[in-house]
């Protein structure tokens, strides 16, 4: 959680975690300068993701395309994050060049929360494979042999 909050301040964020009732960490809030989030069309949203510095066109891969957006609104001082603003300071400059370089390349990989992670039926069979081996094993020399 501090590496968190310490990236979310270093863009103008408030990142803070969400608990259930029974204490389990749920998700994450975030919270940042209408920058940042404008691009979401908020200025306070809860989503499950962080943008990813450099990332201009919010597609999770800091490449061309990203550098584009830079260069075309470069000078503009009323710019947002999707306009290559990724320092939160309203204005398209070198510093915002300079978090794009040093990101290029970088993907932000999310999974859906609807597509829960499945162990592999491969993994289930190995497993009952192996309970069975031991079992036997351990039948085999806690039982007294006949004869």
């Amino acid at each position: 959680m501090l590496l968190l909050a310490a990236a979310g301040s270093a863009f103008g964020t408030s990142i803070s975690s969400l608990e259930s009732t029974s204490g389990v960490n749920v998700g994450l809030q975030v919270s940042a300068a209408p920058s940042i989030l404008g691009a979401f069309g908020a200025s306070n949203e809860k989503i499950g993701f962080a943008p990813l510095a450099g990332d201009a066109n919010l597609d999770n891969i800091v490449d061309q395309a990203d550098y584009t957006v830079w260069y075309n609104n470069f000078g503009n001082n009323n710019a947002t994050w999707t306009n290559g603003d990724f320092n939160s300071d309203q204005i398209v400059d070198q510093a915002d060049y300079t978090i794009w370089y040093n990101n290029y390349g970088r993907t932000n990989t999310k999974q859906d929360p609807s597509s829960p992670v499945v162990p592999e039926p491969l993994t289930l069979g190995g497993l009952a494979l192996g309970l069975a081996a031991c079992s036997n094993y351990l039948r085999r020399r806690l039982l007294p042999q006949p004869g």
